[in-house]
């Protein structure tokens, strides 16, 4: 945490919410969409699923992990530290108004990448 501590941005979270919403991202996960929507178009009556769909869920999860595991290297700290930071605001928010922001996040405001 000590290490997500030191990390300077403008904004806590803008690095993320920039590298999951930027346009090379959006690509893969709508390629990735593309090539497999046709895999869940036949409903399964009885309630279960296929254990492709497991698969390509596990698939589909990668791509946002591998997204996070770039974005925490480029910011120079682990994923536990940003895990951990997530959790420390979790933590903050339940003691909060709902007219409260969270630290460093007010008001919504996400500066542009560099």
């Amino acid at each position: 945490m000590q290490e997500a501590q030191l990390c300077t941005v403008d904004w806590q979270l803008a690095p993320f919410i920039r590298a999951f919403t930027e346009e090379a991202f959006g690509r893969v996960v709508q390629a990735f969409v593309s090539q497999h929507a046709a895999e869940f178009a036949g409903p399964c009556l009885d309630g279960s699923y296929p254990l492709a769909w497991t698969e390509l869920h596990r698939q589909y999860s990668e791509l946002f992990e591998c997204q996070l595991q770039s974005i925490v290297q480029e910011e120079g700290f682990s994923r536990d530290d940003f895990r951990n930071h997530m959790l420390e605001l979790r933590q903050v928010a339940c003691t909060m108004q709902e007219d409260e922001f969270l630290p460093g996040c007010e008001p919504s405001y996400i500066p542009p990448g560099p």
